[in-house]
């Protein structure tokens, strides 16, 4: 196995762990690199590794033997080697060995402090031994998500309850039933918010496509732990979609952000965006509801405005990036426009830069999660939702298409190299030299534009006639 594991990775990750053990080895392999690596799967984003000198020094014995990247990370207890290259590993993710008051640092001790088993490994570069007390490997062949020490895991670092979630759907792997108990009786009221977004942002990421994960995050959103981590999401229990409806607005935000299609590329909102505007967007109903004499609901009125209030509470309180609350509250600010929205409002929503594609997306995931959407009616969805990207395609490129105003060639430097009286030819010339520059911008230069006036003008036979 020790010769195995080594030579999975290539020669470059070989030399660089060979260089880090003889700069500030000895060096153990931890965490997702190592438990990918003993599946036989050697390329991990990132490779994280276990030290017993202060991360200080390993900085100063990474910079004087020509490691200038080394910087000490945003975490504690964390230096980072970026690699500044495309291939993984892109970087290497240094700590120091961890140890409770009065008990002297060891691999062992530190893996103690760790989530679940399979991440609670250490191999010692470069011939082994594989250190492994809390039997991670055999969990990991018999895909088993446990907690290093049940209860005790949880006790100072209540944050673990996400991660046993994530795990759970990231690996595929069978939770024990008593620790995915603890786990979701776990109460986040305490945890920093910036952890509790980096956890979820942590799902929120994984693929999410296969039925067995979204059930699981259908748990995690039905118990205490993630009661605890959006509040205002399980209020939604209590109100169904629309009025009359068996669905409640809880299953149908869920559900729409399971079915928030993937970006495309070049496209400026991500999934993992759209996905927490999915699970903002309905947040307002309850302040919107509407009533008829009887008491009976009727609807909930203007709702987009008090969702991105509450939301914009929620992501504070979770502390988003100011960029990121701004991207993700506009697209619930727009959701009302639907997927069928009139040329005049298409046109002027482009015209202002509103977020259309991302909007169209997420109403298209809100239409699939009807309960009750047959295979015609799912169809129907599918063409309305192209044909919506189609006109936003369209939309954009008039309000972007050149004009003649944007040609560096002015109108009366064209009369000038014709030597023609002003008149029709000028708007037909224009119009030829739009198409033209459009094809490539890097056209629009004067000395181009003048010598492509002379070429027209050799074709217009009938100008002067």
């Amino acid at each position: 196995m020790t010769l195995a594991l080594r030579n999975g990775f290539s020669p470059f990750v070989q030399n660089l762990l060979d260089d880090l053990n003889w700069i500030i080895g000895p060096i153990h392999l931890v965490g997702g690199g190592l438990r990918n690596a003993l599946q036989h799967h050697f390329i991990s984003a990132e490779l994280d590794i276990l030290v017993d000198k202060p991360l200080e020094e390993c900085r100063r014995l990474l910079l004087d033997a020509g490691y200038s990247s080394a910087v000490m990370g945003g975490k504690e207890n964390q230096l980072l080697l970026p690699l500044k290259r495309r291939e993984n590993p892109q970087t290497i993710q240094i700590s120091r060995l961890r140890a409770r008051p009065g008990v002297t640092p060891n691999v062992g001790e530190d893996l103690a402090h760790r989530d679940i088993t399979v991440n609670a490994m250490a191999y010692c570069w470069p011939d082994g031994p594989l250190v492994d007390p809390f039997n991670g490997r055999q969990d990991l062949s018999h895909n088993r998500i446990r907690l290093v020490n049940g209860v005790l895991t949880l006790a100072n670092a209540p944050l673990r309850a996400i991660r046993f979630f994530r795990f759970t759907i990231q690996l595929g792997g069978d939770p024990i039933p008593e620790d995915l108990t603890r786990c979701a009786e776990t109460d986040l009221t305490n945890v920093r918010g910036e952890w509790l977004r980096g956890e979820t942002d942590r799902i929120f990421s994984l693929p999410l496509q296969d039925e067995r994960s979204r059930q699981i995050l259908f748990d995690l959103f039905s118990c205490t732990l993630g009661r605890s981590l959006l509040p205002e999401l399980w209020i939604l229990k209590q109100w169904p979609e629309q009025p009359g409806a068996e669905q409640s607005a809880w299953k149908n935000t869920l559900l729409t952000m399971l079915h928030v299609p993937h970006a495309i590329d070049g496209e400026e909102f991500s999934a993992l965006d759209l996905r927490w505007a999915a699970l903002l967007h309905q947040l307002g109903k309850p302040q919107g509801a509407r009533y008829n004499a009887q008491g009976d609901l009727t609807g909930y009125g203007g709702y987009w405005d008090n969702s991105a209030r509450i939301g914009a509470q929620v992501l504070e309180r979770l502390q988003f990036s100011k960029r990121r609350q701004r991207r993700i509250l506009n697209i619930i600010q727009y959701l009302e426009v639907g997927l069928s929205p009139t040329e005049r409002t298409l046109r002027r929503l482009a015209q202002s830069q509103a977020p259309l594609e991302a909007v169209f997306r997420l109403n298209y995931a809100k239409a699939l999660s009807a309960d009750d959407l047959t295979p015609e009616a799912r169809a129907g969805v599918d063409e309305e939702y192209q044909r919506a990207m189609r006109r936003c395609s369209a939309a954009r490129r008039h309000i972007n298409r050149l004009q003649p105003t944007d040609l560096a060639l002015s109108g009366g430097e064209m009369v000038d190299i014709v030597r023609a009286a002003p008149g029709p030819w000028i708007s037909r010339l224009q119009s030829y030299l739009v198409d033209w520059v459009s094809e490539d911008p890097k056209r629009n230069k004067k000395p181009l534009l003048a010598d492509e006036v002379r070429s027209w003008l050799l074709e217009q036979s009938d100008l002067f006639t």
